[in-house]
């Protein structure tokens, strides 16, 4: 769990270094995406004290909710290509590949994520409903165009699952619409 906590531990902080780029830029963070950062940084003190895979998979929600909406910013201020920039800075931060000659750890052993009704092997994610009111009237087409599966729940998140592939391509298109719309 420690290598999970880790690898969670230098997302947070290429996330918060985007949030700063971001409000250099003018870009104002709302208060839930801090929340869900905050959420996970809470979770990660407590992955590095005890295994829990409860808590592991919180962590994992709360900080892809955090990146979704920080990409979908970036892409708006910044276009494409910041946005993609700041991904791939995501990706090796999660993978532990250093950023600009920092000490990260070794890449560590993949780690099972999951979510109850998803079934193992698939990617998920987790987004608030509201974060894709933009595109509610095509919803419906792009969850099939992607082939994910998408269940409402009670809490207003929508949990999406699928392939990995599949599941990025659509944030990706996600991060593009909505940037055109806002």
């Amino acid at each position: 769990m420690r290598d999970a906590a880790l690898k969670y531990r230098n997302a947070v902080k290429v996330f918060e270094e985007l949030m700063m780029d971001l409000t250099g830029k003018g870009v104002e963070i709302p208060g839930h995406v801090i929340d869900s950062i905050r959420s996970g940084r809470s979770y990660i003190n407590i992955l590095l004290r005890a295994h829990d895979d409860g808590v592991e998979r919180h962590a994992a929600i709360s900080l892809e909710s955090a990146e979704m909406n920080l990409l979908s910013m970036a892409d708006a201020s910044g276009g494409s290509g910041y946005a993609d920039m700041w991904q791939r800075r995501i990706n090796d931060a999660y993978a532990g590949i250093p950023d600009a000659g920092e000490g990260l750890p070794a890449p560590p052993a993949p780690v099972s994520v999951f979510a109850a009704g998803v079934p193992r092997g698939r990617h998920f994610i987790r987004i608030q409903e509201s974060e894709l009111s933009p595109l509610h009237d095509e919803l419906d087409e792009m969850f099939g165009g992607f082939e994910l599966i998408a269940k409402t729940q009670k809490d207003g998140y929508i949990l999406l699952y699928g392939t990995k592939e599949n599941v990025s391509s659509f944030l990706k298109e996600v991060r593009r619409k909505i940037g055109k719309k806002a």
